[in-house]
């Protein structure tokens, strides 16, 4: 196989093959690759289109074949001490799983909409954002949407620059943003919008820039929304730049791609609030017997590595660790004592946050862990009516011992690493357990622990009761 350079003209070429394939994803745009990797080859070889890239290191990074034949025969062709990535659902089901070994990225999906749905916004679950673009209208009467000129360059820059350096971001939970990295993506990004290779608009208030968006409309017919940033000092800002633009500009699209969440929860929240149609899901192959030589990418779950001991539980642990919970959630007395996680809730807590595991057997026993949601934790905080002092409330969750291993003292001594855990990372800090008002077992246990009780609230068919545990700068 001959790779050769991928420049303007070649991708313009290979549009077909991203057209006739439908690939939702947004790593085949033209924006993802002048934001993200360098040296991009691509070769056509019997009816297949391969493309690969560098990163940081020397290894070609391999983008997964967009062929109009086997894709299980189209990835023959590739090394099989390389990795593909980037591979859809109905790629990897074409594939031998004995031959290959495939990992999936839940943490990474990107959140896709029906174009026409989310520009009308039409119906009961769409009110909310109704009411917010009815409000910032009646605020910002003079609010206007204009397409990108190169005559705003200068601004669009400022305004950019101003939302990286005012914008807060931690350094544990949220995705740390360069400044110097931002404004050249960006000035790239705009390079290409004056050739006519990408769509912008600037939203505008008594002539002062508030918002600014980027999307790119693929061959496909669906649009992926590559930048979005708003002045949240304008209330609705986000919300109007958003269905304006996609109502203006990308209503005849089929999809409308807005992306990963990055791990924010802030912004996976506001993803989810618009109602996502579905979720693109990618994933890595690679040969067996070369997947140990990627690393994390391709390693084992935890619990299949230890027979008995602690494990901190990652993404790799998602399906082991779900069904351990629901399946005893089932089992207990009172199903009401255990509130489990929706998908998305345990994903980020096992991404983002922290979850410890005891494994007996090679199976969990026994789990425990930090929800690093701090939007939740300051309601948490209000709730127990929280000082300054008291630092950033955390919520102590996902305590489940397996029912065969109940009553040994399992539940306590998971929740104990955990603490320990706390008091060496993240102190100072509160952590708070929420707890249905009569699971006498739990609350007897948190109490030995040292959480002390601190409000109780009622929440639909609920009682819950809210205790703390301070841990100080100091362990006090």
């Amino acid at each position: 196989m001959e790779y050769k350079k991928l420049d303007n003209e070649a991708f313009a070429f290979i549009n077909k093959w991203i057209k006739d394939n439908d690939y939702e994803g947004s790593i085949y745009s033209f924006c993802a690759f002048i934001a993200w990797f360098r040296d991009y080859e691509y070769c056509i070889d019997n009816n297949t289109l391969y493309l690969r890239a560098y990163y940081d290191s020397n290894d070609p990074v391999n983008w997964a074949p967009l062929t109009y034949g086997s894709f299980a025969e189209a990835v023959k062709v590739i090394p099989e001490n390389q990795a593909i990535f980037f591979c859809r659902k109905e790629d990897v089901e074409q594939l031998d799983s004995e031959k290959y070994a495939i990992k999936d990225y839940p943490s990474e999906s990107e959140y896709i909409y029906v174009a026409k749905d989310f520009a009308d916004m039409v119906g009961k679950k769409y009110h909310a954002k109704r009411n917010h673009i009815s409000k910032f209208l009646s605020l910002y009467q003079n609010a206007e949407l204009k397409p990108y000129q190169k005559q705003y360059r200068e601004d669009v820059m400022k305004f950019a620059s101003k939302w990286v350096i005012e914008k807060e971001v931690s350094t544990d939970t949220l995705v740390n943003y360069d400044l110097d990295e931002e404004i050249n993506r960006l000035h790239q990004m705009l390079d290409e919008v004056e050739k006519g290779n990408l769509i912008c608009a600037v939203l505008f208030i008594d002539n002062k820039i508030i918002g600014l968006t980027i999307a790119e409309i693929m061959s496909s017919n669906n649009a992926i929304v590559m930048y979005e940033k708003a002045d949240i000092d304008y209330e609705g800002s986000y919300t109007f730049l958003a269905r304006t633009f996609a109502k203006e500009y990308l209503y005849n699209c089929k999809y409308i791609n807005r992306q990963e969440d990055m791990g924010i929860e802030g912004l996976r929240k506001s993803k989810l609030s618009y109602n996502p149609d579905h979720m693109f899901v990618t994933y890595a192959v690679i040969d067996q017997k070369y997947k140990g030589e990627l690393g994390k990418v391709f390693a084992s779950p935890k619990i299949e590595e230890i027979q008995d001991g602690y494990a901190q539980l990652e993404e790799d642990d998602y399906d082991a660790t779900m069904e351990f919970l629901e399946r005893n959630r089932q089992a207990l007395k009172d199903i009401k004592f255990f509130l489990n996680y929706k998908p998305d809730e345990l994903v980020y807590i096992l991404t983002h946050g922290f979850m410890y595991a005891r494994i007996i057997d090679g199976k969990i026993a026994a789990t425990c862990g930090i929800d690093a949601d701090r939007e939740y934790g300051n309601m948490l905080k209000d709730i127990c009516s929280g000082t300054e002092d008291e630092g950033q409330y955390l919520e102590f969750s996902g305590i489940m011992v397996d029912e065969k291993y109940r009553r040994h003292g399992y539940g306590r001594d998971i929740c104990k690493k955990v603490i320990e855990w706390a008091k060496e990372y993240i102190k100072p800090c509160t952590l708070c357990a929420v707890v249905q008002y009569n699971n006498l077992p739990s609350l007897n246990n948190l109490k030995k622990l040292g959480f002390v009780e601190r409000a109780q609230k009622e929440q639909g068919e609920y009682n819950f009761k809210y205790l703390t545990l301070y841990i100080g700068a100091n362990n006090d």
